[in-house]
């Protein structure tokens, strides 16, 4: 039969192992980051999305409206920075998402309209 400090000794040591189990685990990413798709893209840029996503990979713009595309920034964290060459560098991140843009007066929206009810 165990001592009685033995006992009294156990609950210390599952504590202990507990909380150097939890700060090992605290030292490490809760998640590694996915690895990007190497190669490129079917319109000839770096991919920039993980592997399996590929469908969210930015579509590459022309180069000559590069320029006009980053200075009216971010609409969505689905947007993305554009270098020089038309592709996409990298995604925006929540802090560069900004007002939509003003309203174009020239498009009209128009309702279905329904039909009576009986």
């Amino acid at each position: 039969m165990p001592s009685r400090s033995a006992q009294a000794q156990r609950p210390l040591l599952a504590t202990s192992l507990l909380l150097l189990a939890g700060g090992l685990l605290v030292g490490m990413p809760l998640r590694a980051a996915p690895q990007l798709r190497p190669g490129y893209a079917p319109g000839g840029c770096p991919w920039i999305v993980p592997r399996g996503q590929e469908f969210v990979q930015p579509a590459r713009i022309p180069a000559d409206r590069v320029e006009r595309k980053n200075a009216g920034g971010c609409l969505s964290q689905n947007d993305a920075i554009y270098g020089s060459d038309g592709c996409p560098l990298r995604f925006c991140q929540y802090r560069e998402v900004g007002p939509l843009p003003p309203a174009d007066p020239s498009v009209k929206l128009q309702l279905p309209t329904q039909p009576p009810l009986p």
